[in-house]
């Protein structure tokens, strides 16, 4: 039986109220032995401190710790001018791109915060833009050259780039990676190609400007096709769920049901949307009505998809095995490839194709990354 710790417990109930405004029981939290850094870790790994501070807003002051409470209110600080800085750079890059006639989606982050009961409470991370035409990739990759800090150079393969504009990284994309199992990577071009083909971009105002959003239908499946390709390429937290869950939730009358069924079904991805929806559905709150495919038969393997979640954090960066202290590179190394080979093969039971599939290109990524660490200390 897959199990919760108390301060894991208290964590998610608390998470579950910044989320979705979910009463909490303040019996719960009036013990004193409460293990309050316990919960504040848990937040920083899950990449929700937002979502936690909007939760424990809701408890009385004398139940919280007066350190507890300031560290919190100063990360919440420092999250929320953070999005204020994302949200005055990305008028001006959508202005500059559509200038030059490059046609422009923004990805996730602050496209899926606006779904958010507090927009300023969610976790940025980066900027991630989606240029779908090649030769427009390249020019808007010249673009960023003239003004921006390069960080990791225009890629023919992998149709990337990225840049750092105040502070802020601005990565660029030519394509969409969909590496969870054989149908989903090879179908997944013909399936965006016809959202961008047929379907009108959406315009939303952030900041002072305008900046352009894919089709409806198409984030709400890849938000999904995007944290599931993280999960089993090494770990997610719980923001990238929270994105998926609050836009299905926010965005639930305006998503064409039945082509988003068509859609999971035509890229393969069945069973694995049901078993992530129905652990959104068990025990992070979202509600039943919005969540297609909910199956209570997979109630344990949701648990246990949970479980994975809280034990890796975000990316995967904090699970301990994949961690050594030891000075030398090849041990750490060594380390970090058993764990994460761990880390996937806990999905062979439940996911035996997308286990199997991930593992050539985890073992190729991972060449590479120690290659690339050879040559530049040489």
């Amino acid at each position: 039986m897959v199990n919760f710790s108390h301060t894991e417990s208290l964590f998610l109930k608390l998470y579950r109220s910044g989320v979705w405004e979910e009463p909490l029981e303040l019996n719960s939290f009036t013990n004193r032995e409460i293990d309050w850094k316990g919960i504040l870790r848990l937040a920083k790994q899950q990449t929700v401190i937002g979502c936690l501070a909007d939760g424990i807003a809701e408890l009385p002051e004398s139940a919280i710790p007066q350190k507890v409470y300031a560290s919190l209110l100063s990360w919440a600080v420092v999250i929320q001018q953070n999005n204020a800085r994302m949200n005055a750079i990305l008028p001006g890059l959508f202005t500059e791109l559509e200038t030059h006639g490059i046609r422009t989606w923004l990805l996730k982050g602050q496209g899926v915060g606006i779904n958010y009961i507090h927009p300023q409470s969610r976790q940025s991370g980066d900027i991630d833009l989606f240029i779908m035409d090649r030769a427009d990739f390249r020019k808007a990759n010249e673009l960023m050259r003239t003004r921006l800090q390069l960080i990791d150079d225009y890629s023919e393969t992998y149709l990337h780039a990225a840049y750092i504009d105040r502070g802020i990284l601005i990565e660029l994309h030519g394509d969409i990676v969909g590496r969870i199992n054989h149908k989903t990577n090879s179908r997944l071009n013909s399936w965006y190609r016809q959202f961008v083909n047929d379907f009108e971009d959406r315009s939303i105002t952030i900041g002072n400007g305008k900046v352009k959003l894919p089709p409806i239908n198409f984030d709400a499946l890849f938000i999904f096709i995007h944290l599931v390709r993280h999960y089993f390429g090494g770990g997610i937290g719980l923001r990238q769920v929270t994105d998926w869950m609050r836009f299905l939730y926010v965005m639930n009358d305006q998503i064409d049901q039945d082509r988003l069924y068509k859609d999971i079904k035509y890229l393969g991805l069945n069973k694995v949307w049901s078993v992530f929806g129905t652990m959104a559905v068990d025990f992070l709150g979202c509600p039943q009505e919005v969540m297609p495919l909910y199956n209570p038969q997979y109630a344990h393997q949701g648990r246990r998809i949970l479980r994975y979640i809280l034990d890796s954090g975000n990316f995967g960066f904090h699970d301990q095995r994949t961690k050594s202290n030891s000075r030398y590179y090849y041990i750490r190394r060594f380390k970090a490839f058993t764990g994460h080979i761990q880390m996937m093969f806990r999905n062979i039971i439940m996911f035996p194709k997308e286990a199997f599939y991930s593992l050539p290109y985890f073992l190729k990524d991972g060449l590479q990354r120690t290659f690339a660490n050879r040559k530049a200390n040489k």
